[in-house]
């Protein structure tokens, strides 16, 4: 990841990323994970720019034996607030000062280390990731993506 101020909101570009697997994780065990070579696209792309406040619209389209598996567990479609970097990855996230999750340790620390709310109030239901990890090569290029999800508390990674 080269050039990428840190800790600030950021604009990015629309990307695309096609994985190759999928792992879905809980409490540190992968629960379920599947091939997703040439059966899987993810998009992250800016649908809302007002006052700053950047809204992303996710887009996760698989084919193939983990479709329903994966689905179970994350929407196909959802929205997020705004992007910011940190040292190895950048985070599209919902950055919410009081939340129906804050009881979930993983989303405490989260919301702890984010360098700004983008509302006040948000509720998560079972399939919507409160954040989204791009991690990025030299080139500025996705190799891997991660999705918190703190209510069905999983993490799903595509590499």
């Amino acid at each position: 990841m080269k050039n990428i101020p840190k800790g600030v909101a950021i604009n990015i570009p629309a990307i695309l990323f096609r994985p190759e697997k999928v792992e879905i994780w809980s409490k540190g065990k992968i629960i379920d994970s599947g091939e997703v070579s040439g059966l899987a696209e993810l998009w992250a792309e800016v649908v809302e720019n007002k006052i700053g406040l950047e809204r992303f619209q996710i887009t996760i389209r698989i084919r193939g034996d983990v479709k329903q598996s994966v689905y179970s567990y994350i929407d196909q479609r959802f929205y997020l607030d705004t992007a910011y970097a940190i040292d190895d990855r950048i985070i599209i996230a919902i950055i919410s000062e009081t939340s129906n999750i804050e009881d979930n340790p993983a989303y405490t620390t989260f919301i702890n280390s984010a360098p700004y709310f983008t509302r006040e109030h948000f509720d998560f239901d079972e399939r919507h990731p409160f954040c989204c990890s791009l991690f990025l090569d030299d080139n500025n290029e996705p190799v891997k993506v991660s999705y918190s999800n703190a209510v069905n508390r999983t993490l799903i990674e595509f590499t």
